[in-house]
């Protein structure tokens, strides 16, 4: 941007210095009086006109205040009227630019003044008019690149993820294999081992659905509670001791949706950070439907010494930033962390007219 900047006033200065030259050479030829000192001294004012007619424009047309622009260029003409004819026929500057180039014996002339008015504001002007828009055409291409840049850098960034998540994939297809065949092999020899496998693998193919780059932004809460219940089944075959988590259903999970795993972070932070071995205080999870919207609430007794596992602070920020994504305004969320006891409400509401 700064080099864009100098380049433009760069260009700029070495357009005046052209300007006076080719003003004293197009003078020059018609009235050999003509000198440089006069180039000199009568293009800045020119310079002047062309800034002042592009700023009037640039700060105050293009915010849409008409009134006012035609008011500060009227007094600028205006005035501009007087220095012109100062300029042209007093003694002071007559003497200072070059008289025999100006006028001679002083003898004002309306067709005279009159043209000179028209070509120093007039041409000044219509330069500026030009300049203005010019740089608004380019202040739109540049706009239109910028986005064009997002959208490849977007596009980029898409393909880089899609290519990683499909990657992802394919580990967990082959096991998905794996899990099959084992479960072939165990349903005569330990059926009960079987119906684990398989609730295993059809929990690992929930969470590889979930998070394909094609695939649902929302699900049925209903498919939701499914999934949460097939995994607490198998954590309670796995974990070595005995948990306590209480989840309660009220109203038609038909109604709503939600985004796939969401209930699944939630519980994946009760077996981090919560007490859940007590059977007199579980930890508990309240899914409630209601006419227009659901609530979720989180409520366990904190769990006391070092966590059982890795916490990165990463798990609640993307699921609060999930839910606002898919819902937007409809959806808050709220913490209580304070004390022995910690406490999470997730409110969806939609609101009709």
């Amino acid at each position: 941007m700064l080099k864009r900047f100098y380049l433009e006033w760069n260009t700029h200065i070495y357009f005046w210095l052209f300007y006076i030259l080719y003003f004293f050479g197009v003078n020059y030829l018609g009235n050999d009086n003509m000198s440089l000192k006069s180039s000199i001294l009568t293009v800045p004012y020119f310079m002047f006109i062309f800034y002042y007619v592009n700023c009037i424009l640039k700060y105050f047309y293009r915010n849409g205040r008409i009134v006012l622009t035609v008011i500060l260029l009227a007094a600028f003409y205006l005035l501009s009227s007087v220095v012109v004819y100062f300029a042209v026929y007093s003694k002071f500057s007559i003497n200072l630019i070059n008289g025999a180039y100006v006028v001679q014996n002083y003898k004002f002339h309306w067709g005279q003044y009159i043209q000179s008015l028209l070509v120093i504001n007039g041409n000044f002007t219509i330069l500026a008019l030009l300049y203005y828009h010019y740089k608004g055409k380019l202040a739109e291409l540049d706009a239109k690149l910028e986005a064009v840049n997002k959208q490849l850098e977007a596009e980029t960034k898409m393909k880089s993820y899609e290519y990683a998540a499909f990657s992802a994939q394919v580990t967990p297809h082959m096991m998905g294999n794996i899990f099959i065949n084992l479960r072939k092999q165990l349903q005569h020899v330990d059926p009960a081992l079987a119906r684990q496998v398989n609730e295993t693998y059809k929990l690992m193919k929930f969470y590889m659905d979930a998070h394909q780059v094609e695939g649902k932004e929302r699900i049925l809460l209903s498919d939701e509670v499914d999934a949460l219940q097939r995994y607490l089944a198998i954590q309670g075959n796995v974990e070595e001791v005995r948990f306590y988590i209480d989840v309660q259903l009220t109203g038609n999970l038909m109604r709503f949706t939600i985004p796939p795993t969401t209930l699944q972070t939630l519980v994946g932070n009760l077996f981090k950070h919560a007490e859940i071995t007590d059977p007199a205080e579980p930890a508990r999870i309240a899914i409630e439907v209601m006419d227009r919207g659901y609530t979720i609430a989180v409520s366990n007794r904190k769990r006391r010494g070092a966590l059982t596992g890795v916490s990165h602070g990463k798990g609640m920020r993307n699921l609060h930033a999930r839910m606002r994504y898919v819902y937007g305004d409809n959806f808050s969320m709220r913490e209580e962390k304070g004390g022995d006891y910690y406490q999470l409400c997730i409110n969806v509401q939609f609101v009709t007219d």
